[in-house]
């Protein structure tokens, strides 16, 4: 992916010419009135009409590591002389933001530009964010999906000077699963509201959440989207435009600079793939906030989206998500607590059980009577009555609340089995058993804890044991002593002696990176975990961004670096792979592989029996690797290509522009890219196949030693050891380095090659901000 950060802008003179037209530029001179000499050049209109343009001008120029903004005068006037200059100093190449009538070809005087322009001010916004999205990848731009033009204006919307029409597309949708932007809504939150448009056509997502005014509640409308829509999501612009109380609870990343136009800047930021734009919403504090009032707890459960956490005051309090009111916690005192899918129950002091949040197959019932313990899951719930006793209720489809009589003396629930600790310190389990979830172990325990399809308990001599599901090693227990285990969804958690926390399983979102310290208690939830530390605070991990660049440690055989994530061969010729988990790309499989290769957003391995096993995204099939013996697997943006024992090569996944339309011939490697694919023939020439928008696909003659592909470049070491590349140059990524080299990499917008001295040397796209 492309890395681009950028130095701080400086404070230059606002360009009169160019406020006469009428748009709003008061600050925007880092960007319109810089040098642009070799920069890359972004023309805009420069009138009221073209105001939304601007702004997405300046994200684009947050994607691309530009500060060159063109403006190009009034629609039907003419560009000035010093913008005109600018544009002639700027390097070749470079974008247009808006449509013909906003920049009419005329003022580029020949350029050959790439447009980007919506029918409305809102598609362009959006258009800028698929172009960024585009470039992150090194593949051509998608055309964005047609918006729902029947959704109607939100009646409870409203605040002076604030313009949404034709924006009901992203303000009105239904939010139901998708990633939502929080945003203001009031005239000086208008420039944000076109950024965070500019970020749903990055994210492909069309939930835009108006936060209300400044100085208002967020509507009622709004709140009801935000809490259908998905766990995490960004805040678009500073404290002050949508104060931390409004999205209380929820782990979000907020993207908001000091001006409207750094924080237009930060969305391009964050697009390109910088991780460091941005800043999370659980470490903000509000004004009123007493340092020195740090909130101690006793007890915190995770659940799969929200937590909970018992106060030292017996008070609860919840957060994270809450669609269904399951971080709504109930006032009160309590003695214990437990948070579970959609719902959350907990014991009161006078020993009563009260549940909050989704009361859909009575899950949430509780029943009357005195209790000492409560455990919620997804649609059923179990509690520990005084006398010892077991009572369940919710769903019963795998007779998961059928409890079975006798004595205990804990309980733990997950998503359709349950588990009891007995008095006589054996397990039972019951409900659903598809993966050997309910198949308790012999032996004496001292705690039990459900999963969703795996559970583990602490035995009496300390140690830990799993049993069920463990596709992802979440039943793989390490060795060593314990005094209590939590098991989430795919990973487990457990409080050594010594008070450290250890987690094993799926490690997606950072949920089983298990913090140093030391801890009292732990939970494992659905998409991270929590626990007490032993001064009373709470700690919860997971559900972070992309970490495709925090290697683990270990010896490597080999390593693949993909589109937000990476894999690696170790030494014992097992696969590694860490990053963004979204289509489960990193969820390498168990075995013994000769080499792998990260692609888009799924990857693909070679096992030492010559067998081809792809994992990850499968939209397009790029992850149904064919059956047969291979030498070699390359995995693509959103295909994959391999070279099969008898030489041949085979390619699968999207056939568009005949990226996986393998040539006939015998051949000894293949790279798979974006839209196109090459590979070195026996012979040592090189073919490619597919798109040849930037010619790409243009293989030059010649002896090769190895070829390898992007987005819309291709590179490859010639028999002489040079290296030679083609297709598209737009930051300088085709312009080989002279010298003798052993392999060559093409990445999204660079290039990196290994020279024969051992040392590596890289070109191309090379913008930096000091961290």
């Amino acid at each position: 992916m492309i890395a681009v950060f950028l130095a701080a802008p400086l404070i230059l003179p606002a360009p009169a010419s160019a406020q006469a037209s009428g748009a709003y530029l008061d600050g925007a001179e880092p960007w319109t009135e810089s040098d642009c000499s070799g920069d890359i050049p972004i023309v805009v209109g420069a009138d009221a009409k073209a105001q939304s343009d601007i702004y997405s001008a300046v994200t684009l120029a947050g994607v691309v590591g530009t500060d060159c903004v063109i403006l190009a005068g009034a629609r039907d006037g003419d560009m000035t002389t010093e913008q005109r200059a600018r544009l002639d100093a700027a390097a070749e190449g470079g974008y247009v933001v808006g449509g013909t009538a906003a920049v009419p070809e005329a003022k580029l005087a020949g350029r050959d530009m790439t447009r980007v322009g919506g029918a409305t001010r809102w598609a362009t916004a959006q258009q800028v964010g698929s172009e960024a999205s585009a470039l992150a990848a090194g593949t051509e731009p998608e055309t964005a999906a047609a918006p729902d033009t029947t959704l109607t204006a939100p009646g409870d919307v409203t605040a002076p000077g604030l313009y949404l029409d034709g924006a009901e597309p992203w303000t009105e949708s239904d939010c139901s699963g998708d990633i939502p932007i929080v945003v203001g809504a009031d005239a000086k939150a208008q420039s944000d509201i076109y950024s965070a448009v500019t970020l749903a056509g990055v994210l492909d997502t069309d939930c835009v959440i108006l936060a209300g005014p400044r100085d208002g509640d967020m509507p009622a409308s709004q709140r009801a989207r935000l809490e259908a829509a998905d766990a995490g999501g960004y805040v678009l612009g500073g404290i002050a435009a949508v104060p931390t109380a409004k999205v209380a609870g929820r782990d979000m990343m907020r993207l908001g600079g000091a001006t409207r136009w750094a924080t237009a800047e930060l969305v391009g930021r964050r697009a390109s793939g910088d991780t460091t734009a941005g800043t999370n919403t659980t470490t903000e504090t509000n004004n009123d906030d007493n340092d020195d009032d740090t909130p101690q707890f006793t007890a915190v459960s995770a659940g799969s989206g929200h937590s909970c956490g018992l106060r030292s005051d017996a008070t609860v309090t919840c957060w994270g998500r809450n669609r269904g009111g399951q971080a709504d916690a109930p006032s009160g005192s309590f003695t214990s607590v437990s948070a579970g899918v959609t719902h959350s129950c907990g014991v009161r002091s006078d020993a009563t059980v009260t549940c909050w949040g989704n009361y859909d197959s009575g899950r949430a019932n509780a029943p009357s009577g005195s209790f000492t313990a409560v455990s919620a899951g997804d649609f059923h719930s179990c509690g520990l009555r005084s006398d010892a006793t077991l009572t369940c209720w919710g769903d019963n489809t795998h007779g998961q609340t059928d409890a079975p009589s006798g004595s205990f003396t804990a309980v733990s629930v997950s998503g359709q089995h349950s588990c009891g600790v007995r008095s006589d310190a054996t397990l039972t389990c019951w409900g659903r058993n598809g993966r050997g979830q309910a198949d308790a172990p012999s032996g004496s325990f001292t705690s039990v804890s459900a999963g969703v399809a795996h559970s583990c308990g602490v035995r009496s001599d300390a140690t830990v044991t799993c049993w069920g599901f463990t596709d992802a090693g979440q039943a793989d227990a390490p060795s060593g002593s314990f005094t209590a285990v939590s098991t989430g969804d795919d990973h487990s958690c457990g409080v050594r002696s010594d008070a450290t926390v250890t987690c094993w399983g799926w490690n997606q979102h950072g949920r089983a990176d298990a913090p140093s310290g030391s801890f009292t208690s732990v939970s494992a939830g659905g998409v991270h975990s929590c626990g007490v530390r032993s001064d009373a605070t709470v700690t919860c991990w997971g559900f972070t961004d992309p970490g495709q660049t925090n290697a683990p440690s270990g010896s490597f055989t080999s390593v693949s670096a993909g589109g937000a994530h990476s894999c690696g061969v170790r030494s014992d010729a097992t696969v590694t792979c860490w990053g963004s988990n979204t289509h489960r790309q990193t969820y390498a499989p168990s075995g013994s592989f000769t080499a792998v290769s990260a692609g888009g957003a799924h990857s693909c391995g070679v096992r030492s029996d010559a067998t081809v096993t792809c994992w990850g995204r499968q939209n397009y099939a790029q992850a149904n690797a064919p059956s047969g013996s291979f030498t070699a697997v390359s995995a693509g943006f959103e295909h994959s290509c391999g070279v099969r024992s008898d030489a041949t090569v085979t390619c699968w996944g999207f056939t568009g522009a005949g990226r996986a339309d393998a040539p006939s011939g015998s051949f000894t490697a293949v790279s798979a890219g974006g839209a196109h694919s090459c590979g070195v023939r026996s012979d040592a020439t090189v073919t490619c196949w597919g798109s040849n928008s930037n010619g790409q696909a243009d293989a030059p003659s010649g002896s090769f030693t190895a070829v390898s592909v992007s987005g819309r470049h291709s590179c490859g070491v010639r028999s002489d050891a040079t290296v030679t590349c083609w297709g598209w140059n737009h930051d300088g990524q085709a312009i080989a380095q002279s010298g003798s080299f052993t392999a060559v990499s093409a990445g999204s917008a660079h290039s990196c090659g290994v020279r024969t001295n051992g040392t590596a040397v890289c070109w191309g796209h090379n913008w930096a901000r000091p961290r």
